[in-house]
Parts: C-alpha cells; structure tokens; sequence
C-alpha cells in the first residue's frame, strides 16, 4: 500500500507587513535529539520582521543546528518553529523562494567574533546588531535588544572604599582587588547621580562591550543580572 506523499508548506505569497504583525521567526521549545545526545533543549525566542539578529556562541554551542532547522533542513525532535508566520519549507525549491521573501537577516557568529567585528555589536560589513541570541550547551542564555546589552554592565576602578560605596546594593559579576585599588563589574544602569559620584570620588567606568557581555553570558555569569535592571533600561531608551 502506497503512503500519500507529504505535501511540503507552501512558501509566503504577500507581505506579512500586510497581514498584521508576524514574527520573521517564532521558536517555542525547541528540541533537536541526535539519539541519546541533546544538540538543543528547550529553545524559545522571536524575532521581529526587518531586524538584524546575532545568533552568538562558542563552537558547538548549536548555532548551526538552529539554522538549519530554520531552513528547513533538519527535523526538530519537539517544539514549534515558524519562519515568517509558517512551518519552514523541507524542499530546496520552496526554501528558496521562501528565503528571498525574507526581511530579517539572521547573523551566526562564534565566540570569535571579538576578531572580526569592526566595532561591538556589529556584523562584518559594519551594520550593527539590533537584537542579540546567545546559545550555550544547546541552550538560550541571552536573548535581548542590543542597545540593552551595551549599558547593563560597568566596570568600576578606583580606591577600594570609593568603589565599595558606589557598588553597595548592586549586583557585582566580578571583584579584583590589589593593595587599595579594586575593580568590579556592576550590573545595571548609572545614573547621572551615579556618574557624579565616580568622578568626584576619583573612578573609572568603563563599561562592558557587547562582546565582553557575551562571554559573560556563555558562563553563565548573567544569572545574577535582575529583570529590574533591564526594565530599567530599557524604560530610558
């Protein structure tokens, strides 16, 4: 007895402009199995139409996994993928014309990417990043706007009293300490309060690049970042 054959999900036809505001990409628990190894676990992000998204993570972290399960050429083994409001195609002729539909470019880029980009944030060609995904052991441990990323850290030097001042009450990643100088890096946003308060008690704020937060986030050192501070954020911008 013949199976009927599966008919493959068309590609978009209109503008998902026109239609009301759909997702270019929608991932709700996302799992990729390869038997008894898990390659991804759990993922779940969107992705607005018209932006341009970093996908980052160290090697193996299971960027290319993602991707190809974006194009439709791997299976997921659980969870709901949607590209531009549909399944993804599972035909190269259909994943073509869907791909040129497409309005959101989708970067990959490893650990590595400290080397390659010209400023933090960007791609190679120059064009900033507007939202940032890190992956990590198959996991998302990062998923937030770009401009957000850059202001949620700082690093603080100075005399040790001066900085424990400035510091007390915050979320501190990590501390250094030689003789009577310390260095922290403090989570959250300053205020102009806060700034004045470094500069007549003689610190320096330098605050983290795009990518020192990356390397951050892969460690897993983002955990202790509160919501708060990011509402903070991104309330101001």
């Amino acid at each position: 007895m013949t199976s009927p054959a599966v008919r493959p999900a068309d590609p978009p036809s209109a503008d998902p402009a026109s239609a009301g505001p759909v997702s270019a990409i929608a991932v709700t628990g996302l799992t990729r199995k390869y038997r008894a190894d898990l390659a991804l676990t759990d993922v779940s992000f969107t992705v607005p139409g018209g932006t341009i998204t970093g996908l980052l993570g160290r090697n193996g972290a299971g960027k290319t996994t993602l991707l190809r399960i974006l194009a439709g050429q791997e299976f997921p083994s659980s969870g709901s993928v949607r590209v531009l409001g549909a399944a993804p195609p599972r035909t190269r002729t259909c994943c073509a014309a869907w791909c040129s539909s497409a309005r959101t470019r989708f970067t990959r880029r490893s650990r590595s990417v400290r080397r390659c980009a010209p400023r933090p944030g960007s791609t190679r060609t120059g064009t900033p990043f507007e939202g940032v995904i890190v992956i990590d052991r198959g996991r998302v441990v990062l998923d937030a706007p770009a401009d957000i990323l850059r202001g949620i850290a700082t690093r603080v030097s100075g005399p040790c009293l001066a900085v424990d001042a400035l510091a007390a009450g915050r979320p501190v990643w990590e501390r250094r300490r030689l003789g009577s100088q310390e260095s922290v890096v403090m989570v959250g946003p300053l205020s102009p309060d806060d700034r004045e308060q470094a500069r007549s008690s003689g610190l320096d704020l330098t605050p983290l690049s795009l990518q020192q937060v990356v390397v951050q986030a892969a460690a897993g050192v983002l955990a202790s970042a509160p919501a708060a501070g990011f509402e903070t954020e991104r309330t101001s911008a």
